[in-house]
């Protein structure tokens, strides 16, 4: 994917997400207040006020979430299958720059914490990363969790999940590894997997980073408090992932089929 085509869409990702719907609701409103046209200025502030608090609502995030990580709930490490690597894909830390000593960490880096845990559980001799700019940081990250080395490899090019995929599928392909354990979020792991069928890349999904399902439990310990149900900036940030994540199905499945 070319530099344009790949900023092109993100760029219109971010046009149809709730934080750009949201802020054109709020300029038609301000457009219409300029105009002096009181009736729209109305319907598009109060549009815009109801489509901020819907996405800031921690009831959508639960909704959003466990639409995708329903197919890929936590499986007990003993009973992961063996294989030949672990490919992480990237997504969740910032690396070490300037004073920072240690990378990052994001609610994504359970990635490469599950990954470990597989690793040292047996389940694969051999750990891949796929992601630009933050290998250096799961390597010293997966250091500290008592990886060696010797056993990470970094693919550093891909910059989206169909990048992550086929980069890996060509460096597996060089490096004869034909059983591969993929770990990446629960709620990225229906997109992930489709992608893989896609590119014929066959993979054993090892999902993690259960953020729905987090919150649905924690719903069920805090149900009677009203506070747990407030828009949140939290809910509105996770929601913003979600909706990225059925963007990309949908956007697949218009590819596959030529309509939706």
């Amino acid at each position: 994917m070319s530099d344009f085509l790949f900023f092109l869409s993100k760029f219109l990702g971010f046009c149809a997400s709730p934080t750009g719907v949201g802020l054109l609701l709020l300029l038609l409103a301000f457009a219409s207040a300029w105009r002096e046209t009181p009736g729209r200025f109305r319907f598009f502030a109060g549009a815009g006020l109801l489509w901020f608090v819907f996405w800031s609502l921690p009831a959508t995030m639960v909704w959003l979430g466990n639409g995708l990580e329903r197919d890929y709930p936590p499986v007990p490490v003993d009973k992961v299958e063996k294989a030949d690597a672990i490919v992480i894909l990237g997504g969740g830390m910032m690396p070490q720059m300037g004073a920072m000593a240690h990378p990052e960490l994001f609610g994504g880096a359970d990635r490469v914490w599950h990954a470990a845990r597989l690793y040292k559980a047996g389940k694969a001799p051999l750990i891949i990363f796929s992601g630009v700019g933050e290998g250096a940081g799961a390597r010293q990250f997966l250091r500290d969790l008592g990886v060696p080395a010797k056993d990470f490899i970094w693919e550093d090019k891909a910059r989206n999940t169909r990048e992550n995929i086929v980069f890996t599928k060509q460096l597996c392909g060089e490096k004869k590894i034909k059983k591969v354990l993929l770990v990446t979020s629960a709620f990225h792991m229906r997109r992930t997997m489709r992608t893989c069928g896609m590119a014929g890349f066959e993979v054993v999904p090892a999902a993690t980073d259960h953020e729905a399902l987090a919150r649905t439990e924690s719903a069920k310990v805090h149900g009677k408090n009203f506070m747990a149900h407030l828009p949140s900036a939290d809910a509105f940030m996770m929601n913003h992932v979600y909706f990225k994540e059925h963007l990309g199905l949908w956007a697949m499945k218009v590819n596959m089929h030529g309509r939706p």
